[in-house]
């Protein structure tokens, strides 16, 4: 890189990084995560730098839409979607649900919804949802890497749901 694209680099960081910091926490980054969030940023401006903006209320403008969609992203990574799960609670919650009468109707819908899935649509979510496979394992399992049963996972969630809350066809 050279010396001027460095100096203008280091003028933009200085200049902007407070402002796409600030939105990154707006938008929910953690801030265990922030800095890794932040270098993202920066990174993929470093990477399209042949459209950024030339004017400092444009590149700013451009930078905090940036960290919005970057921070979009981070959301949606598998590893932020885990909580710490108390097994107690858990057990007590299948034991006795608040509403009896809508948890029956809840898990008889789900019943048809999954006969109603595709094979390996249901397969798939029971191997995540019910036997708590992990996406990797998912993956050796079908011929994928992680990211690709990710995707066939969330497809199969997505059918699910539609079935779950398309009205239901009268036989006629």
């Amino acid at each position: 890189m050279a010396s001027a694209d460095g100096a203008r680099w280091r003028r933009l960081h200085g200049e902007h990084a407070g402002a796409v910091l600030r939105t990154l926490v707006e938008c929910g980054v953690a801030l265990r995560d922030i800095e890794d969030v932040l270098q993202d940023v920066f990174f993929v401006a470093f990477r399209r730098r042949n459209v950024l903006p030339v004017a400092t209320r444009e590149v700013r403008h451009w930078l905090l839409a940036l960290a919005r969609r970057c921070a979009a992203n981070w959301r949606k990574l598998e590893r932020h979607t885990y909580e710490v799960l108390d097994a107690q609670a858990i057990e007590a919650a299948r034991a006795m649900p608040e509403e009896p009468e809508a948890h029956a109707e809840l898990v008889d819908a789900l019943r048809v919804a999954l006969g109603r899935l595709d094979e390996a649509d249901g397969q798939l979510l029971v191997w995540r949802f019910v036997e708590g496979e992990t996406l990797r394992e998912i993956g050796r399992r079908i011929g994928l890497r992680k990211s690709g049963a990710e995707v066939r996972v969330a497809r199969a969630r997505k059918r699910l749901r539609r079935l779950l809350f398309r009205p239901r066809m009268k036989d006629h």
